[in-house]
């Protein structure tokens, strides 16, 4: 049976993600260069508080959005490579 709200959690996590990921990368782009001489130490921790959100039932054309909040409580950079909505 297809699930006709599974595509709009997808699209909506998907947005969530590229929206928190492009706030930090603008917010990084106005950091000074760093020193390239120099290797990062320490390591990067990754925290979310919420991982998942259900939006429960949504009409057919209902907008839906939720934020998702992404912070690194290490000490050194994180870098996030791949991110994927199931």
């Amino acid at each position: 049976m297809n699930d006709p709200i599974r595509p709009l959690r997808r699209t909506s996590l998907c947005t969530a993600f590229l929206v928190i990921i492009a706030g930090a990368l603008g917010a990084r782009a106005q950091d000074p260069a760093p020193d390239v001489t120099t290797t990062p130490t320490g390591t990067p921790r990754m925290s979310i508080e919420e991982s998942d959100h259900n939006y429960g039932r949504i009409l057919k054309g209902d907008v839906v959005e939720h934020l998702f909040i992404v912070r690194n409580d290490g000490d050194a950079p994180l870098l996030i490579e791949k991110v994927q909505a199931t």
